[in-house]
């Protein structure tokens, strides 16, 4: 009867090891390289693959029922983080197809002993493998909405986000922050340590019924002036509620969207982008209007320009009126299912529209020109 040999693997030379390495299962790989030095270090040498770093703070809180159900099939329930590795797998069409693999964090009570992992050093987090999936889950915080003393799974993604770096070339980062991530300062984190240019970044507020994120002007200032971004999207106030002048704006595509109360329309003017989308919160002047029409149909400034829209529109209030409304009903809505509180809230928008309508009529009439005239002469398709 015939004995199961133990694979000669390091007595293979490196190029073939390699190749070994690059074969196997993903899954198998990683954890081999927390759990075995040699294979560790081979791979510091030897990277076997090419990925996309993909990080995620905090959560888009999808309100439709569908979407609801459609990420609870995929994500553990108390995901509040996540560190996912993008695998090119084939071309289809042109087209590059990746093969993801995530890191979730989540509450620590969700995942049970698992062996013992290395992480760029030091002792990992508490592990397991999803079960009949691929990717892991990470024993984080007690309670997703509070930081344990010491921050350990922020350290612990700083480290995790090293490793992969380690094992793995990198050929583009992609940055997405929701603002329900709490105890967490993005622009005093490690993330600028590993790199500063993304071929995505966005900031955006976790859902449509909490305030947008006000930042100081140095971080505005830091993302725009100090990052190398190819698509930028941003949902973010300036918390003086002040024009920012000097902003460069080379990003490729760039949407600022229901919340702009700082961008200088000399910067609009100068930027090199190929796809500008703007919602302003302040009323654009006739006289800014003209000058980069003047400009731009001369050639002397957005001669990358494909598509610009710059829109205007009410600067959300921020007392608590509609709160107090809303208090009134909560013992109703309390006990509602999710597209009856839509409904409700699609109700109150209308109201609030029709309401104002009767005071704002002079203004509406000046948005609705101003409208008509950048759609004629800003819009330009490709």
């Amino acid at each position: 009867m015939d004995v199961l040999k133990t694979f000669p693997l390091w007595k293979l030379p490196d190029v073939p090891r390699k190749l070994v390495f690059q074969k196997m299962d993903i899954q198998d790989l990683l954890d081999l390289s927390m759990t075995s030095r040699p294979v560790k270090r081979f791979l510091t040498v030897y990277k076997t693959h090419t990925i996309q770093l993909f990080w995620e703070f905090g959560e888009n809180r999808r309100r439709s029922r569908l979407a609801l159900m459609v990420e609870s099939l995929d994500d553990p329930p108390t995901k509040y983080m996540r560190l996912s590795l993008h695998f090119l797998n084939v071309a289809v069409n042109n087209r590059k197809i990746y093969g993801i693999f995530n890191f979730f964090f989540v509450e620590s009570r969700n995942v049970g002993k698992g062996i013992e992992r290395t992480v760029n050093g030091e002792r990992a987090l508490r592990m397991n493998r999803r079960h009949n999936k691929e990717g892991f889950i990470v024993a984080g915080r007690e309670n997703r909405n509070e930081s344990d003393p010491g921050a350990p799974d922020i350290r612990f993604m700083e480290n995790l986000s090293k490793h992969v770096k380690d094992i793995f070339f990198i050929n583009e980062y992609i940055l997405r922050y929701y603002a329900s991530m709490k105890d967490f300062n993005l622009f005093d984190s490690f993330i600028w340590n590993i790199t500063k240019t993304f071929g995505e970044l966005s900031i955006e507020k976790e859902y449509a019924e909490v305030s947008i994120l006000k930042i100081d002007e140095e971080n505005i200032k830091f993302l725009f002036n100090k990052l190398n971004v190819t698509c930028m999207r941003l949902q973010v106030k300036n918390a003086l509620s002040r024009i920012i002048p000097g902003l460069v704006l080379n990003q490729k595509y760039l949407n600022l969207y229901y919340s702009c109360n700082w961008l200088d329309m000399n910067d609009v003017i100068n930027s090199t982008s190929q796809k500008i989308h703007v919602h302003f919160t302040r009323i654009i002047e006739v006289d800014e209007l003209i000058n980069l029409v003047k400009l731009w149909k001369s050639g002397e400034k957005l001669k990358n320009m494909n598509v610009l829209i710059l829109m205007t529109i009410e600067e959300e209030e921020e007392e608590d009126d509609d709160n107090d409304d809303d208090d009134d009903d909560d013992d109703e809505e309390e006990g509602e299912a999710e597209e009856d509180v839509d409904e409700v809230e699609d109700e109150e928008v209308e109201e609030e529209i029709n309401d104002g309508e009767d005071d704002n009529e002079e203004n509406d009439e000046n948005e609705k020109l101003q409208k008509e005239f950048m759609e004629k002469t800003f819009h330009r398709k490709e």
